[in-house]
Formats: structure tokens, C-alpha cells, sequence
């Protein structure tokens, strides 16, 4: 019963039972036992016994979670002769504690293996799911011929239990032989490319581009497109779709022309590309859908040499969910910097108050207030002070937030109330929920597969206070990486405020002696390298890049053999901590002492995109104060990483530093201090 601790997820996902739905019903000590077999089942490593004892103790909802594990696990094997025991629990369960609390999908599924149901009324009922369950059962006793429903059903976006259930009923009820082949084809095809086996895809998708049954649904070229980015010879199937355009409408037209357009655009066919989805844009089925083929749309206008910015101030008003778009709108805040075309940027700026984000309002605002500033863009002061109030107003917690505080107050009254421990979002009562309550059961009993499996599905429904506990198991068993990004999702929650717990969890203070030693002998700021390698690693020693960079501080093979060499350290391992630290820091030493870097904004620059993209840069960009430059970087990535860097220096010394804020100001960002800022 290896899926065991895979399956539960999907158990509460279908089950929408609360425990105050049972209060009345449920006998506390059979609870409590048939709760205790539950846990120790997944502690026994997914124990059937413990699990059907706990079934057995008829106990809501421990009873029934146990039973539905059970079912999953059979379902992924022939029938067992337990099978029949199985049905009868669960028809007492249900009967005991009634149908509404569950899905029906689940009293289906068991209906259906029992095979007892003759006149088919376990699975009649309401939903999308009943429906067609009771359409295969009709399909199963030769009351119906039409076979679009399998069609229709397989249009969507189906996992691989669904598939698999699929296959086995149909193969159980005898039906593979009897449903068309085109449909079984997709079935398959599907299947393969859940399991990423696109070689063995590609004759599917070969047979199924000419059934008509299957082309005028749009979900198949959903799945056509991810076979053809995998195949080398798609010249074929993409002119099919060409002329077949013209044969489609509606939300099958706009599949076709999305992932057409798609295709092209990986094969460098931006022109052709960007014309299909121009053609999609007005038959998107939905918001969302709209949003992704405008931002397609932009991308490739981009890549084909229209201006960035110029491109979102025409399309701007046609966008659904700003913040889906905030990546292109960072791509052209750059390219207008890098290229110094400051007039753009202020036509940007007045596009943005209307339609953008809070956080790309923040960017374009920040950035113009420096441009001024710096006198790029010749308007006075006060226009450059009321930008920076702007941000501080919207209060969005970023790197732009802060410095904008500070310029304008000369204090970050956001970091001082965290060091004081306020702006905990926690308020009241942990959520109450049985998905909850079964996490929790993980979390205390340091279930680590079955708390990771069911943060992985359900993570953004658990509670902070859930959250936080998880990330301190992950903390306790060194998974420091781990515990940085379970709470770096809970800060994106909307409305978040954040706490100081949240912080100390987010910025790690691991190794702080070694770093503090290595620091301190390479005259580096002690925050600024506890940043780097947050940032590099997320405390993750034996982590190594796809690139093959290693360790704590990701050094690349070849840098640190140089610097082992140096520091006669030859043959040491990159893996051990004191090691790494020690070698990172010299060689961030080493970018600090070149001529061509002359802040830690340029020295970030270097270590992550290389100290000859510094170089280019820097004659791009002769004479750019240290923000506007960072601004102006080309690589989003190298972008994101000194603000990451500048931002994680802040909050390691607020948090754990007290240093005072000119001091470390000082030495990062001189120029937002008063003498410098004006």
C-alpha cells in the first residue's frame, strides 16, 4: 500500500465534511480510537490492518478517511475478496452518518466496484461527477449509444486517478472494445502525457490529429501541444491546424490558435506566432484565459522588436489581473532604464496608475523618483517626494517600501514594529477543519512524506498558524530550504501583514559563526553575506544547482578550485559549511576589489551574472547611481537577486543585528541617506 500517503489528499478534497457536522453523532471514545489507528496506520507506513480496524470502529471522520484509503488502494489493483467487507462498512458508515457531508463521487466509486447495484441508484444524484458516472453505468447496461459525454469528459483537464479509474472501469465492464477507437487513442495519449512519455505519444497524437470527434474539443490541444514542444518533426500537424482553422469557432478555435501560437513561438516563429494569438485574443472563454494569450501576445511583440512599454500602453486596458502581467511590465521598467529613454518610462508611470498593480506601481514610481533625483527626468522635488509617499501609503512590504520609509521619514517604522514583535496576522481560533485536523495529526507525529504530500495539494487552504508549525518541523530536521518556502508562500497570501515570527523563519541565522568569522576576515557586511547565501541556497549545504554550482554560497566548480588554490585549501569539500562560507566570502572579496565594481549592488551584479556582464553593463549604463542601475539590469534574474540581496541585508540586521540603521545604510545604499538624498 505504497500510495497510501499520496491518496489521503485527494480523500479531503472530495470529502467536505466538517467535524462539527458529526458532533452529535460521533461517541468520544470511539473517536478517539478509531482517530489513534488512523495516525498509526500512516505511521506503520500505510498499515491496511490498522487502517480497517479504525475503519471498523465506525467513528466519524476517522472511519471514513480510513475507508476511503482503503477503496483507493484497491482500485489500483484487481479486486481483493476483502472487497465485499469493504462495501458493507461503508454502507454502515454512510447509513450511521449520512450522504450530504461526502461527495458523491466517493459513494460512486465504491458502488462501482461493488458490482451489487443493479438498477443503478447508488449513483444517481447531483454534480457534474454523478452525472457521468451514471452516464457509464447507463453506457455499461447498453441503454445508450452516445459516446460524446466520454469525449466532453476527457476535454478537461483530468489527473491520473481520474484516468486511471477511467481505464479500469471501462476495462471491467467490458467496454474497450466498444467504445471508438479515437477515443481511447486520447485516453492513452493523455495518460502519457501525465507521465511525461512523449515519444510514445507522438504516434497517438499522429492518429488522433484526424479524428473529428477529437479535434472539436478544445482540451485536445492542450494536450497536442505539450506532445509537439517534445517532437522534432510537428511541421505537419501545425499546417493541419492552419487550415483547419477555419473549420472551428468558439473556445475550440481559441485552443487552437492559443497552442498553435505556443508551438511557434518555442520554434523562434514570433511574427507567425504573435498573429495567431492576436487572432485568439477575442475568443478566449474567460478572463484568465484572455490575460495568458495577451501575455503571450506581448512577448512576442517584444521579441520581434516593438517596444515593450509602448506595447502594454496599447493593450493596458484589455488585462484582467494585473499582477498577472507584472513580469513584462519589470521587463520594460529595465529596457527603458538600460536604454535611458526616460520618456517612455514617465508614459509608463501614467499607464500604470490606471491599470497596473500595487507592486508595479511601486517599481515604476520608485524608479521615476530616482530617475529625477538623479536628473534624468527634469520635474522638481515635490513630484519626486509624492512618488515616494505613494509607495509608503500602499504599504507593500517590498525593498521599495522600505527605502521609500526611509527617505521620506528617516525611519523604517515597518521593521521597527516587527522588532517589537506586532503585526502578527494570527488572530482568534486555528482553522477547525477536518483537512486541518488531519494535518496537524502529521505535523505533531513528524510524518514527514504525509505532511509534505498534503502541504504540496492543499497548502494555500491551510491555516498560518498550520503553516508555521510545519515550517518548524521542516526547520527542526534541517530542511532549512524547505521552511523558507512554505513561509515564503504564506507571505504572498493576499492580505498578509506578516510578524517578526514570520521573518526569523524566512531568514534563517544558521552558521552565524562561521559566517560572522569569514565576514569579518574579508571586511565584508555580515548581513550582506547572510543574505547571499539565504538567497544562493536557502541554507541548503549539499544543494546543487542545475548549472552545477555547490554549497551554501552556489560556487561553480571551477571558481572554487581557483580560489582552494589561493587559500591553500585544494581537494576540500564544498558540501561542508565552514568551507563554503569561508570560499565564498573571499571570492565576493575578490569582485569587491575590482575596478570596475563600486557598490555592493554592482558586486551582486557580479556574483550572479558574472563579473564580464558587469563590465557590458556598466558601459550601457556609465554613471547610473547604484539603484537606478539595479533597476536597469537586463537579466531578470541577476534584477531579482540584488533585490533580494539588499532586502535580506535589511532584515537580517533588524532582526537580529541591531545595528544602527546609518550604520548598515553606510555601507549598502549611501546614497539614501540624508547628505546624499537632498
Amino acid at each position: 500500500m505504497g500510495n497510501i500517503q499520496k491518496s489521503v489528499f485527494g480523500m479531503i478534497i472530495l470529502f467536505s465534511f466538517l467535524l462539527s457536522a458529526c458532533a452529535n453523532s460521533r461517541d468520544e471514545s470511539q473517536s478517539t480510537e478509531g482517530e489513534q489507528l488512523f495516525f498509526s496506520a500512516f505511521e506503520a507506513n500505510g498499515s491496511e490492518d490498522l487502517l480497517l480496524r479504525a475503519a471498523e470502529t465506525m467513528s466519524a471522520p476517522w472511519s471514513g478517511l480510513a475507508l476511503y484509503e482503503l477503496s483507493l488502494s484497491y482500485l489500483e489493483r484487481p479486486v481483493p475478496p476483502s472487497l465485499g467487507h469493504l462495501v458493507r462498512l461503508w454502507k454502515r458508515y454512510l447509513n450511521r452518518f449520512g450522504y450530504d457531508n461526502y461527495s458523491r463521487d466517493v459513494r460512486t466509486r465504491i458502488a462501482l466496484l461493488d458490482g451489487q447495484n443493479p438498477d443503478g441508484s447508488f449513483l444517481l444524484g447531483e454534480g457534474e461527477g454523478d452525472a457521468f458516472y451514471s452516464y457509464l453505468f447507463q453506457l455499461s447496461r447498453d441503454k445508450t449509444e452516445d459516446f460524446a459525454p466520454l469525449y466532453d469528459y476527457l476535454s478537461g483537464d483530468r489527473d491520473e486517478g481520474d484516468l486511471s479509474f477511467l481505464l479500469y472501469y471501462l476495462g471491467k465492464e467490458d467496454l474497450l472494445d466498444r467504445v471508438p477507437a479515437p477515443f481511447v487513442d486520447w485516453l492513452t495519449l493523455k495518460q502519457l502525457v501525465n507521465q511525461k512519455e512523449y515519444a510514445a505519444a507522438t504516434s497517438k497524437l499522429n492518429a488522433l490529429d484526424l479524428a473529428p470527434p477529437v479535434i472539436t474539443r478544445p482540451g485536445y490541444y492542450r494536450d497536442a501541444w505539450r506532445v509537439i514542444l517534445a517532437q522534432r518533426d510537428r511541421d505537419r500537424i501545425l499546417t493541419a491546424w492552419e487550415r483547419r482553422a477555419d473549420t472551428l469557432e468558439g473556445d475550440t478555435l481559441w485552443a487552437l490558435l492559443f497552442y498553435d501560437g505556443l508551438c511557434r513561438r518555442t520554434r523562434g516563429q514570433t511574427s507567425t506566432a504573435g498573429a495567431l494569438l492576436e487572432r485568439a485574443i477575442p475568443l478566449a472563454p474567460d478572463g484568465a484565459s484572455r490575460d495568458r494569450t495577451l501575455w503571450y501576445r506581448l512577448d512576442c511583440l517584444e521579441k520581434s522588436g516593438t517596444d515593450l512599454a509602448a506595447a502594454i500602453g496599447e493593450r493596458a486596458s484589455q488585462w484582467e489581473d494585473p499582477p498577472f502581467f507584472e513580469d513584462l511590465i519589470e521587463r520594460a521598467v529595465s529596457s527603458d532604464v538600460f536604454r535611458g529613454d526616460w520618456e517612455s518610462l514617465l508614459s509608463l508611470e501614467e499607464t500604470l496608475a490606471l491599470y497596473g498593480s500595487s507592486d508595479s506601481r511601486d517599481l515604476i514610481e520608485w524608479t521615476v523618483a530616482r530617475a529625477i533625483h538623479e536628473g534624468y527626468v527634469t520635474l522638481s522635488k515635490e513630484e519626486e517626494n509624492r512618488r515616494y509617499r505613494g509607495i509608503v501609503e500602499r504599504s507593500g512590504g517590498t525593498l521599495y517600501t522600505v527605502m521609500a520609509e526611509y527617505i521620506s521619514a528617516g525611519e523604517i517604522a515597518y521593521y521597527r514594529s516587527l522588532r517589537k514583535g506586532g503585526l502578527d496576522m494570527d488572530k482568534g481560533s486555528p482553522d477547525s477543519s477536518l483537512m486541518e485536523e488531519v494535518f496537524r495529526g502529521f505535523v505533531s507525529r513528524r510524518l514527514m512524506e504525509a505532511s509534505r504530500s498534503l502541504y504540496e495539494k492543499e497548502g494555500a487552504r491551510l491555516s498560518s498558524s498550520s503553516l508555521r508549525e510545519y515550517a518548524y518541523l521542516l526547520r527542526r530536521n534541517g530542511d532549512y530550504l524547505g521552511s523558507i518556502r512554505v513561509i515564503g508562500a504564506l507571505t504572498k497570501r493576499e492580505g498578509f501583514e506578516g510578524s517578526r515570527e514570520d521573518l526569523t523563519l524566512l531568514y534563517p541565522l544558521e552558521y552565524a559563526g562561521s559566517i560572522e568569522y569569514w565576514s569579518d576576515r574579508y571586511s565584508l557586511p555580515r548581513t550582506f553575506f547572510q543574505a547571499l547565501v539565504k538567497t544562493e541556497s536557502g541554507y541548503d549545504k549539499d544543494i546543487v544547482s542545475y548549472a552545477g554550482a555547490i554549497g551554501l554560497s552556489q560556487l561553480m566548480p571551477a571558481t572554487a578550485e581557483e580560489r582552494m588554490s589561493l587559500l591553500g585549501m585544494d581537494g576540500a569539500d564544498l558540501t561542508e559549511p565552514d568551507v563554503n562560507i569561508a570560499l565564498g566570502t573571499e571570492y565576493l572579496r575578490w569582485l569587491f576589489d575590482r575596478e570596475y565594481i563600486n557598490s555592493p549592488v554592482q558586486a551582486a551584479a557580479a556574483y550572479n551574472g558574472g563579473p564580464g556582464s558587469v563590465r557590458k553593463w556598466n558601459r550601457a549604463m556609465e554613471g547610473y547611481p547604484p539603484l537606478l542601475y539595479m533597476e536597469g539590469i537586463p537579466f531578470i534574474q541577476t534584477r531579482d537577486y540584488v533585490k533580494s540581496l539588499l532586502q535580506g541585508s535589511l532584515v537580517y540586521a533588524f532582526l537580529y543585528d541591531d545595528k544602527p540603521l546609518e550604520e548598515l545604510l553606510t555601507e549598502l545604499l549611501p546614497e539614501l541617506l540624508p547628505e546624499q538624498a537632498g
